[in-house]
C-alpha cells in the first residue's frame, strides 16, 4: 500500500519518485528512477492506494530500499485487505490500565458519566480502534494506548500541581478522543476517514458524546458539564490544529499538552520501531531519526 509519495529531482535535474510503502510487515522506502514513469505514477497514485509492484531491494544509508521496476494499482480480489493493516505493538497492558484508570474515578457523577460513555459495545470498539490514519498510534489498539498515555501524563501533572481537579481531568483524558470511533473506519485496512469524520471531526463529535452522557446523569453539575465540554473541544491546543477553542483552564492546558506529547512521541516511536542503530528511512515528507 502507498503511504506517501512525492516527486523529487536529482542533482542533475532528473525527476524521480520517492515512496513509502507498507503492509502488515512494516514500512519500506522505495524509488522510481525513470523520469517518465515517475511522473506518470505521480498522476495516478493516491495515499492509501494498494499497488502491485516488483523491483530490486537494495540498501541506502544502511536501510532497505526498493528500486521499483513495475508498479500498477491493484484490482479488487488481487490482495487480502487484512494483510495491509499497519503493524502495532501488543496493547493488552493498555487495555488493563484503561480499565484500572476508569475504576479509579471516585466522584459518583463522573463515574456514572463514564458508564454511559463506555457502554459494552463502545468499549469493544474502543479497545481495538486506531487513534489516527497515519500520524500516530495508527494501528489496531492505538486509541486505547494513546488514551492511557494521555491519562498517565495528566495524573503525573496532578502530582506537582495540586490545584488541578484530578477526577475531572482524568475523565476528560479518558474520553477526549472518543469521537474518533466515528471518524475512522476501523474495518478498513487503511483506517480511512469516514464522511462524518471529514465533515464534522472527532473533536466536535466527542463534545456531542459528552453532552449525551451528561444528560443521562441526574443532577450532573452544570459547571462540570461545561468544563468537560471545554476540555474535549480544546484538547488539540490551537485553532489551526483543529480545536474550535484554545485551552482556558488549568486542566485544559494539561490535557492539550499531554495529548500533543503522546502524539509526537508515538510518531517518533513508530519511526524507530524495528530499526537497528543508525538513521531511519526519511520517507516522503518525514524527518529521519537517529537510533543510538
Amino acid at each position: 500500500m502507498v503511504r506517501e509519495f512525492a516527486l523529487s529531482e536529482t542533482r542533475s535535474g532528473d525527476r524521480f519518485l520517492r515512496l513509502l510503502l507498507s503492509d502488515r510487515e512494516g514500512m519500506l522506502d522505495a524509488r522510481v528512477w525513470d523520469p517518465a514513469r515517475a511522473e506518470e505514477l505521480a498522476r495516478v497514485l493516491r495515499p492509501g492506494m494498494v499497488v502491485i509492484c516488483s523491483g530490486r531491494v537494495g540498501s541506502y544509508s544502511g536501510q532497505a530500499q526498493l528500486v521499483v521496476e513495475e508498479m500498477r494499482p491493484a484490482l479488487d480480489g488481487e490482495y487480502d485487505p487484512l494483510l495491509l493493516r499497519p503493524p502495532g505493538p501488543d496493547v493488552s497492558g493498555s487495555v488493563r490500565r484503561f480499565r484500572e484508570l476508569w475504576a479509579s474515578v471516585s466522584a459518583p457523577h463522573l463515574a456514572e458519566f463514564l458508564r454511559h460513555v463506555f457502554r459494552p459495545d463502545v468499549v469493544a470498539l474502543f479497545e481495538r480502534a486506531t487513534a489516527a490514519k497515519g500520524n500516530h498510534h495508527a494501528y489496531e489498539g492505538g486509541l486505547v494506548e494513546h488514551t492511557v498515555e494521555v491519562a498517565e501524563l495528566c495524573l503525573a501533572a496532578c502530582r506537582f500541581c495540586p490545584e488541578l481537579n484530578r477526577d475531572l481531568l482524568l475523565v476528560a483524558a479518558l474520553v477526549h478522543d472518543v469521537g474518533k470511533l466515528k471518524e475512522y473506519d476501523n474495518d478498513s485496512p487503511t483506517f480511512e476517514r469516514t464522511d462524518v469524520g471529514r465533515l464534522v471531526s472527532h473533536v466536535v463529535m466527542g463534545r456531542d458524546v459528552v453532552r449525551e452522557a451528561v444528560s443521562c446523569v441526574p443532577g450532573f453539575p452544570e459547571r462540570d458539564a461545561l468544563h468537560l465540554e471545554h476540555l474535549v473541544l480544546s484538547h488539540h491546543g490551537q485553532l489551526e490544529w483543529g480545536s474550535p477553542v484554545e485551552p482556558r483552564t488549568l486542566e485544559a492546558v494539561v490535557l492539550a499538552h499531554a495529548d500533543l506529547l503522546s502524539a509526537r512521541l508515538g510518531a517518533a516511536r513508530a519511526a524507530v520501531r524495528g530499526q537497528g542503530p543508525g538513521w531511519t528511512p526519511e520517507g516522503a515528507g518525514k524527518r529521519s531519526f537517529w537510533v543510538p
